[in-house]
């Protein structure tokens, strides 16, 4: 079982034992072999102190004790993205579906890119990982307040949520990854550029829906 916990629970978990302590949620994982998830959101958060140019001290402290659970980590930033690329590959082939394994080995991974061969080959605790990120930008953890402006606008576009092609009702279960693509296509999800690297699937993949 894996088990995402909302980000201040966590927080309490590893600062305060509360609201059990640290230990016995170790215990009761390791018991049920379950994992903690962490994501790029949620260790974002964990170490946002450092976008305000807080010490390392204690950001590190709650990694390390973060660590010492069993963890998985799920590359949500992606996933959108992966999910509709294979969506489109299924239908361009006449494939069924295959679902995507979200889950990678390491934090570095959860983010948009890949890490080089290099990065990859270096056996990194979380913290150092976290760190040396901090040390090229530590913006990287001072949140999405960079991408308020295109969301904004792009929810307050009625036209971005039009009704969608027959094509994309019948080649998607739901809705969320059709809208996405539809969103793309027209340009209105502007932060992918942002948060996403290499090509991102549009209209055109899809035959009869350019």
């Amino acid at each position: 079982m894996r088990v995402l916990l909302d980000t201040k629970d966590l927080i309490n978990v590893l600062e305060h034992d509360r609201p059990v302590k640290l230990s016995e949620l170790r215990g009761y994982l390791v018991a049920q072999n379950s994992t903690i998830v962490l994501t790029f959101g949620n260790v974002r958060e964990l170490a946002a102190p450092l976008a305000q140019g807080a010490p390392n001290v204690h950001v590190n402290f709650l990694l390390q004790r973060v660590e010492t659970l069993p963890v998985s980590y799920l590359a949500e930033v992606m996933l959108p993205v992966n999910e509709v690329r294979a969506a489109v590959h299924a239908f361009n082939s006449g494939a069924e579906y295959e679902p995507i394994d979200p889950y990678v080995s390491r934090w570095d991974q959860t983010m948009s890119g890949t890490p080089s061969a290099a990065a990859r080959s270096l056996i990194l605790h979380l913290n150092e990982i976290v760190l040396l990120a901090a040390r090229e930008d530590r913006s990287l953890f001072g949140g999405f307040g960079f991408y308020e402006e295109s969301l904004r606008k792009l929810f307050e576009t009625t036209d971005g949520f039009r009704p969608l092609p027959e094509c994309l009702r019948k080649t998607f279960r739901t809705s969320s990854g059709a809208r996405l693509l539809q969103m793309q296509s027209r340009n209105l999800f502007g932060v992918s550029k942002n948060l996403v690297s290499g090509s991102m699937p549009t209209l055109a993949d899809v035959p009869h829906c350019a």
